[in-house]
């Protein structure tokens, strides 16, 4: 996406460096490990720069309706993406935030799965990004073409080495106290980092 974001997560990296989730460049997140109320301060850092009727949160307790919203939204970003006149400047952008992915893949995996993934693809020309939480069930739900599809990582703490693995692609030796989160981009570098602000 050449097209610049309004939207940012401004972070620090344990030794003092400040840096930013720009997402321009990364259009879409998945955050995982920690607690619920951990993932919950990244999805409010967006929300909170981001008009209302832009927002589409897939709440923990909407999975029943989790199937006709994540339709609904796939038919809106086609439609965008579809349109031969359109240029990036012209699309607004939009999140879709999921709290808990993995209750979701639990639901019925093939349909969320294609689901995100289709969005995730799209996510460069729609200007559309999806932000996906995953709770405390994910170890075993998340493939590696899933995870494949978000440009940028997050792991709060994770219970065990393997997890690390699973949402990182790689172990870490440190892991992150209160506050802090791994933080990986497609190109592999990995950061120690916490949450300054949303700018």
């Amino acid at each position: 996406m050449s097209e610049s974001s309004n939207i940012t997560l401004q972070l620090r990296e344990r030794g003092g460096q400040e840096t930013d989730i720009d997402f321009a460049s990364v259009s879409n997140l998945l955050v995982a490990g920690g607690s619920a109320a951990d993932r919950q301060t990244i999805f409010d850092a967006v929300s909170r720069q981001v008009p209302p009727d832009r927002v589409y949160t897939i709440g923990s307790d909407d999975i029943d309706g989790a199937e006709y919203d994540l339709i609904d939204i796939t038919r809106i970003a086609l439609a965008d993406y579809k349109r031969s006149d359109s240029t990036e400047a012209a699309l607004q952008e939009r999140f879709v935030i999921i709290e808990d992915l993995a209750l979701l893949l639990k639901a019925d995996e093939g349909f969320f799965t294609e689901s995100v993934m289709s969005l995730a693809v799209m996510a460069d020309r729609t200007r559309l990004h999806v932000i996906a939480g995953l709770g405390d069930t994910w170890r075993s739900a998340l493939s590696e073409n899933l995870r494949n599809a978000f440009a940028g990582r997050i792991a709060f703490r994770c219970e065990n080495a393997q997890g690390y693995r699973v949402v990182l692609g790689r172990t870490v030796k440190n892991p992150p106290q209160r506050g802090e989160f791994y933080y990986v981009e497609k190109d592999g570098r990995t950061r120690l980092c916490s949450l300054l602000a949303a700018s």
